[in-house]
């Protein structure tokens, strides 16, 4: 036996709260299904997917301007332990030739990622925000490490789709602290910022964090 749980739009999970014990094995189990089980639930998913989004495919391309990086996560290939990673830092040219080259390739949003440093200063990556929004038709996201309110507020006055933190799961983060945050930058800055969760192999057992 499995459920399907579909997220309503604007529905949240209070801060701090633990997942039940009920919901927790359920979870589980839907991880663990195999053959006609697993056909079903990816058939049931799939359902879902279309009653929520429908059949559209919407395309990103990714422009990794930067993979200059602080911080040190195990996962990352461009972690700043990476000793054999050849740095870079794109010229704002460069970027806006790459964002003009993705519309007649059917693409309709643009990520501007980079590693978690100041390769480009708020104001550059503001007005890298303003030409890309003059000049094309994209969609922007930005995958730029954690900023402050006021840079986040900054951004949006460019006209920013929403942001999108990266967490890392396997470490000892507070996931209340994670949801407060996103909650907070819903409220102050307007826009509804994206997040990913990446868990590693041997956190596998974890499931729970997922929730």
């Amino acid at each position: 036996m499995y459920y399907i749980i579909p997220m309503k739009k604007g529905s949240k999970k209070r801060s701090g709260s633990k997942t039940s014990a009920p919901l927790r094995n359920m979870v589980l189990s839907l991880l663990e299904s195999e053959g006609e089980s697993l056909k079903r639930l990816y058939a049931d998913a799939d359902r879902v997917r279309k009653d929520h989004v429908g059949d559209e495919v919407y395309i990103r391309g990714i422009v990794e301007f930067s993979n200059v990086c602080a911080n040190d996560c195990f996962y990352c290939g461009i972690r700043t332990s990476n000793h054999r990673v050849n740095r870079y830092v794109m010229a704002s040219d460069e970027i806006i030739s790459a964002a003009r080259s993705m519309e007649p390739m059917g693409q309709t949003t643009i990520v501007l990622q980079s590693g978690e440093t100041p390769g480009l200063r708020d104001d550059e990556i503001g007005r890298l925000i303003w030409r890309i929004k003059a000049e094309t038709s994209l969609a922007i996201t930005l995958s730029v490490g954690n900023r402050p309110y006021e840079t986040y507020s900054y951004w949006k006055d460019y006209l920013l789709y929403p942001g999108k933190p990266c967490v890392d799961e396997s470490s000892d983060q507070c996931a209340s602290c994670v949801v407060t945050r996103i909650e907070a930058l819903e409220r102050k800055v307007g826009r509804g910022p994206g997040h990913s969760m990446m868990l590693p192999e041997h956190t596998r057992t974890q499931y729970t964090r997922l929730i």
